[in-house]
């Protein structure tokens, strides 16, 4: 009951007082506070108040007894680091005088959303408007981004109610209010009327972010006087530009297209034929403006990916070239009838290296067979087993390591090659050291000499087991019960033996420490 009465306490009442002072051509304010009513505090002990009194002024009553007057400057508020700067886009409606632009962001939950937010501040970081210090990671804005905002004064883009406005617009599709179309074609209506008002702005920066400045020329053309300059996929001149607007323009218009013009080399090269090795360097576009020869590795992807390194140039009207070799090589050539078709065979050394392949399909339009595979030349009568779908085996085939290893091969008529496969590996049998009451014990030995026992066909175990020595008691024990106790494992780490129990659990042996 005592308790309850507090609820009739009442609100607290407190009387304050705002004195205004003028002396000469200052005004000072002084705020008093007087308790008239404690009300609901009488039940919080906690809470304590001091009366503030200010005295009883009447005009003149304040004289100057002296003092300096001294000229201070306010301390600007902290930096944002990440943390609080993420913060601030959640409760960005804090930020906010508007009353319908804050209840528009309370509604939208601030700017983006906890997943996207980071994103944002990267943006932002990536096109230059902040920056992050390395050192106390704090952000600050950069002179282009606050020309930028002053530039974009007064515009919805600079409002974070135009956020506030889509966020809630997708939350109404969300929730089935709005339709994905209806909203797409707002958006697109909204960006017409955006783009025509921007359009009437000034934007003549005094500031400009490096990605925006013109690119370094890397050389002129000499014929057209044109500018080479570096993108991130390739190398263009300024007439490739204006060939890339014209042709921009002609697809907007639906008019014919315009003929290419101008220089662009893309710094990767890739077709169906082949892919290059790397990319195209600053150093190679100078070199073959020079009128020298380049070399790079290419993939040949309709000769089994085979590589090979090629040499480049370019030729008078500035397009990247194969340059043909003299032909150094020495070669035969065969004509065979194969598998009832014919078929060409040619052999031959070339940089000191012996090749071979067989052409099939005719000597002009037809497709070439490499029938040197891994240090072996697959002869003839070979190959004519192949066509016929037949395998080969053969044990002399030569690896990286120049040592011989077994090998099959075949012929795949779609990606016309001969295809080189492993045998599979036959489980090799191991020594019985035990075959009782349904139990089998087997010892092998590894390359490295190394001894591993097999319980039954399935449970490994090795000969050095947690740093003891089994034998073979031990294991018929282990197979059998399917564990055994042992007081001598020993701890490489702790240097000491200590006992424990050998579990079969599965296909697996488990050790359980006492």
């Amino acid at each position: 009951m005592h308790e309850a009465n507090y609820f009739h306490l009442g609100p607290r009442i407190s009387e304050k007082t705002v004195a205004i002072t003028e002396v000469g051509n200052y005004r000072f304010s002084t705020t008093g506070s007087i308790m008239l009513d404690a009300g609901f505090t009488k039940a919080v002990p906690e809470y304590k108040s001091k009366d503030v009194v200010l005295p009883n002024l009447v005009e003149g009553a304040v004289t100057i007894g002296g003092g300096d007057l001294t000229e201070r400057w306010t301390t600007p508020p902290k930096r944002y680091i990440p943390d609080t700067l993420n913060k601030v886009l959640e409760n960005i409606h804090r930020q906010l005088e508007d009353d319908d632009e804050k209840e528009a962001m309370k509604r939208a939950e601030g700017i983006g959303r906890p997943s996207t937010r980071t994103d944002i501040l990267e943006s932002l970081e990536k096109f230059e408007l902040i920056k992050c210090s390395s050192k106390n990671q704090e952000y600050s804005a950069t002179d282009f981004g606050i020309e930028l905002a002053e530039k974009l004064a007064g515009s919805d883009l600079s409002s974070p109610e135009l956020t506030a406005r889509f966020e809630t617009k997708l939350q109404e599709v969300e929730d089935g209010q709005l339709t994905p179309d209806v909203l797409y074609n707002q958006i697109i209506l909204y960006l017409k009327q955006m783009l025509v008002s921007l359009d009437k702005r000034d934007y003549n920066f005094c500031f400009r972010p490096e990605y925006s400045k013109p690119k370094e020329t890397i050389y002129v053309i000499p014929e057209t006087v044109s500018e080479v300059r570096e993108s991130d996929n390739g190398f263009y001149d300024s007439i490739f530009l204006e060939y890339i607007s014209e042709l921009e323009e002609a697809k907007k218009n639906n008019t014919p297209l315009p003929q290419f013009r101008g220089f662009y080399l893309a710094k990767k090269w890739e077709n169906d034929s082949f892919k290059m090795t790397g990319k195209f360097s600053k150093k190679d576009l100078l070199a073959l403006f020079n009128k020298e020869i380049i070399e790079k590795e290419f993939t040949w992807k309709k000769y089994n990916n085979k590589k090979s390194k090629v040499k480049l140039k370019f030729d008078e009207n500035h397009k990247l070239v194969f340059v043909k070799e003299e032909n150094n090589s020495q070669n035969e050539v065969k004509q065979l009838h194969l598998a009832n078709q014919e078929v060409y065979f040619v052999t031959g050394v070339k940089n000191d290296e012996d090749y071979a392949f067989y052409r099939l399909g005719g000597k002009e339009n037809g497709y070439n067979v490499w029938a040197k595979i891994s240090g072996v030349i697959v002869q003839p009568e070979d190959f004519e087993q192949l066509l016929l779908g037949k395998t080969i085996t053969r044990d002399d085939f030569v690896s990286k390591k120049n040592t011989n290893f077994p090998g099959i091969l075949s012929y795949s008529p779609t990606e016309k090659a001969i295809k080189l496969s492993f045998p599979e590996r036959k489980e090799f049998e191991g020594e019985v050291l035990y075959n009782k009451n349904g139990h089998k014990i087997e010892k092998f030995v590894t390359k490295n000499n190394s001894v591993l026992y097999k319980l039954d066909g399935t449970v490994t175990v090795w000969e050095n087991t947690f740093g003891h020595k089994m034998n073979l008691d031990e294991l018929i024990v282990l197979v059998e019960v399917r564990e055994i106790s042992i007081d001598d494992f020993y701890s490489e780490k702790k240097q000491k033996n200590y006992p424990g129990t050998l579990i079969i659990s599965g296909d697996k042996v488990k050790l359980k420490s006492f």
